[in-house]
């Protein structure tokens, strides 16, 4: 029953998988990614859509269970990818983007340099700020937004409840297989799937 459900959803997207591990995100795809014409918005609105056709596919109660889990969960993944893909896409087109979010960033200000070291530590600065935000969780809102915030001065509206709430949800469907903190179900349908669309 997985794998069915597995291959109808690789059928309709290649995106609906969880959290990717970090050498998923290479520096091959962050340089097609910068180099590409990709709209990171576009992407993300393709993936919103890609999710909704597939959460209306038909199948038994308890595939559609599992299917509907899994869509849910891929809501916040796509909402993570537009996050990170736009912000390497908009801090490779400025150095001075670089230069804001290396000097107010405190993980660079606390960095220590010597002298001797200065000139090839400044040739290594763009893969060292790239190391850095591969390893950042886009998922984790607030950090998130003052890493915007550090590099190109764009503030995060409030988030909604119903994508606080969501980011929650996807915790526990990734890492509790679907339970909540107290051992019980969660319960994710399509009406659930379509508000964190909007949403998100």
């Amino acid at each position: 029953m997985i794998e069915e459900l597995a291959t109808e959803l690789g059928d309709v997207s290649s995106e609906w998988s969880g959290k990717p591990r970090g050498d998923d995100f290479d520096d091959d795809f962050l340089a097609d990614l910068i180099e590409s014409g990709t709209d990171p918005f576009l992407t993300l609105m393709s993936s919103l859509i890609d999710i909704e056709s597939a959460a209306k596919i038909r199948t038994s109660e308890k595939g559609r269970r599992t299917l509907h889990k899994l869509l849910f969960a891929n809501v916040i993944t796509a909402l993570e990818t537009f996050l990170g893909d736009l912000f390497m896409k908009t801090l490779s087109s400025s150095d001075k983007y670089i230069e804001d979010l290396v000097f107010k960033t405190p993980h660079f200000q606390e960095t220590q340099i010597r002298l001797s070291q200065i000139f090839q530590r400044f040739k290594m600065i763009d893969a060292e700020v790239r190391a850095y935000i591969r390893k950042h969780n886009w998922h984790m809102l607030k950090e998130s937004g003052m890493m915007y915030k550090r590099a190109f001065n764009i503030v995060f509206p409030e988030i909604p409840t119903t994508i606080a709430d969501g980011i929650r949800d996807r915790h526990n469907i990734v890492h509790r297989n679907g339970k909540t903190e107290d051992g019980s179900d969660g319960l994710w349908g399509l009406a659930e799937i379509l508000a964190l669309k909007v949403a998100v």
